[in-house]
């Protein structure tokens, strides 16, 4: 623990500018694990059944929308609505994400406490909406001077993309190069490689086969061991 000081103390003390940017419904809480479950229970109403391979393969786009017909027509229930099925899933994800027992994961709990200084900014993405996005923030507490909030229209474009990233640095001020991306999927982490920013990989029990060849770290389990290995990419020595 004494070189992670160190290595604060070092870099707090530089005037060089520092970014740390994420998405906040899958880096700070579980996101894809709500989608799933939501989706595998009104699936399940529909005599569907969503499998966890089938979903991580053809599901992870953040809008219901654009896998849900696949799903449907997938199983052949031509019959049933699309449209309004990804409808209630996206209001059911949102439902459960604005419920107030859902708290902060320890990941980036742990990380947040250690990006406190003057020269430290925090830039989040979100495909929630504004006002859920802003909900959940204040729920988990990520929120401050040194704190923007992105939430664009995602489409059906793959999301993140490097202009989202460069967008949310613009924001908080910080030049791409002085930015770290904690990415949870292969698309955020080419998107970050792509901006010219440095990712550090979490991969998730829905990501965990995805190609993160690129990244900076690939973070299985947040200990002091990995603490002290990320914090260095995430403060480098400038």
């Amino acid at each position: 623990m004494d070189s992670e000081a160190s290595g604060i103390e070092q870099n707090e003390g530089s005037s060089h500018k520092l970014g740390l940017l994420f998405e906040i419904e899958h880096m700070a809480v579980d996101g894809r694990r709500i989608a799933y479950d939501v989706a595998k229970s009104m699936l399940a109403d529909k005599e569907v059944k969503l499998t966890k391979p089938f979903f991580s393969r053809y599901c992870l786009h953040p809008s219901p929308e654009q896998y849900i017909p696949m799903v449907l027509e997938s199983c052949g229930k031509k019959s049933v609505s699309g449209d309004k099925l990804a409808e209630e899933i996206r209001e059911g994800i949102l439902v459960l994400l604005d419920d107030g027992r859902i708290s902060i994961r320890p990941a980036l709990s742990r990380i947040l406490a250690e990006w406190n200084g003057p020269n430290l900014f925090t830039g989040v993405l979100s495909a929630l909406g504004e006002a859920s996005a802003n909900r959940l923030a204040a729920r988990l507490g990520i929120q401050g001077e040194r704190v923007k909030m992105l939430t664009p229209v995602v489409g059906d474009r793959a999301f993140p993309s490097a202009d989202n990233w460069l967008r949310l640095s613009k924001m908080i001020g910080v030049p791409a190069s002085s930015c770290t991306v904690l990415g949870t999927s292969a698309t955020a982490r080419r998107a970050a490689l792509s901006a010219g920013m440095r990712c550090i990989a979490f991969p998730d029990e829905f990501t965990s086969f995805q190609d993160f060849g690129g990244a900076d770290y690939i973070v299985n389990e947040v200990n002091d061991r990995t603490m002290a290995e990320i914090l260095p990419v995430l403060k480098p020595t400038w």
